[in-house]
């Protein structure tokens, strides 16, 4: 990847320099033959026919040789991304150095149901992660690897289709039952992302299966279904963190909404312009979030931005925004 974005920057730097010479030794020579050559030297020093003609042609090569370099600039600008997608210096990140290494909360949730006192110990855990970081990653969460890799694997069938297929599904219309573009805020953010996204609302009103495309359909229904379930256990663990009855943000219908959302992310001429998705925080009660083992995803704590490496069978929680209004959690900046 690196050597062909090298080739790329060196096709439009080459381009830009043959472009530049050709057009101004071009304009020169035409200049020169029409003010000087033509009045003066043809006159006075019979400067004869064959050799204008031989200065026009010269002339006319410089200009082609502009074009050729205006080409090769062109097509180093094809294989680079688009000025839009450049990020700004203000959201430059570094990942976590290993020499100062930052832990985010890491939690089990196994026998949250059975034992009583351990579940008061995950509780805890909960109550400090939300507060201080605003995110943690859970294990023995009760959804199957299987389903897990499964997900991943039907999101990148999607993906991977021909692009006549997934024309039949693109749109800005976020009312649609499923939507698939590419940065929904492309004609509002100030930078794009380089990414492809498919979202869809799964609840309180999901789609019909016919509705959803077929590499993906079934298990975005089941995953769906199972995520729904580990949500209201984690508003339950939550609740109790806030000092609440158990069921008390399930009751205030903090669990009735689902949107499945996946970001794809291409291979980029020149990834280190760009960033796959700008730092933001997310507008709702909590995000379920599943990684691939690619990795790339960032928060940032105490002003500074901090890697969260996939592991296995793991997911990662984030508190959203609504949950950091109404409660005294925290929302964090995320990026990918």
């Amino acid at each position: 990847m690196k050597h062909a974005v090298a080739a790329a920057i060196s096709v439009k730097a080459f381009g830009s320099l043959l472009f530049i010479f050709g057009s101004s030794v071009g304009a020169y020579l035409l200049l020169l033959h029409q003010i000087i050559i033509t009045p003066i030297l043809y006159d006075f020093y019979n400067y004869d026919a064959d050799t204008k003609e031989f200065n026009l042609l010269f002339a006319k090569f410089a200009q082609n040789l502009a074009l050729f370099g205006a080409l090769l600039f062109f097509i180093g600008m094809k294989n680079s991304i688009p000025r839009r997608q450049l990020k700004k210096k203000l959201e430059h990140r570094t990942p976590s150095t290993s020499k100062n290494p930052v832990n985010v909360p890491f939690i089990d949730l196994e026998a949250i149901d059975k034992d009583p006192i351990k579940r008061k110990g995950i509780v805890d855990k909960v109550r400090d992660a939300s507060e201080t970081w605003g995110f943690f990653q859970v294990v023995n969460h009760g959804i199957p690897v299987g389903v897990l890799e499964e997900m991943d694997a039907g999101a990148r069938r999607f993906f991977d289709q021909d692009i006549e297929v997934k024309k039949t599904f693109y749109t800005r219309d976020v009312t649609k039952r499923f939507v698939y573009n590419s940065n929904f805020d492309l004609h509002t953010a100030p930078v794009a992302n380089w990414r492809d996204t498919f979202f869809s609302y799964m609840a309180p009103y999901p789609p019909k299966p016919e509705e959803l495309p077929g590499a993906c359909r079934d298990i975005m229904m089941e995953f769906s279904k199972q995520v729904t379930s580990l949500g209201i256990s984690l508003l339950g663990l939550l609740s109790e963190a806030l000092g609440l009855r158990t069921d008390h943000l399930e009751k205030m219908d903090c669990a009735e909404g689902l949107a499945l959302i996946s970001h794809y992310y291409p291979a980029c001429p020149e990834p280190e312009l760009t960033l796959g998705t700008s730092k933001h925080s997310d507008n709702d009660f909590l995000t379920v979030l599943l990684q691939d083992q690619i990795g790339g995803l960032q928060m940032l704590h105490q002003d500074r931005w901090v890697d969260i490496p996939p592991v296995p069978g793991a997911l990662v929680i984030n508190i959203g925004d609504l949950m950091q209004a109404s409660f005294s959690f925290i929302s964090v900046l995320m990026a990918e």
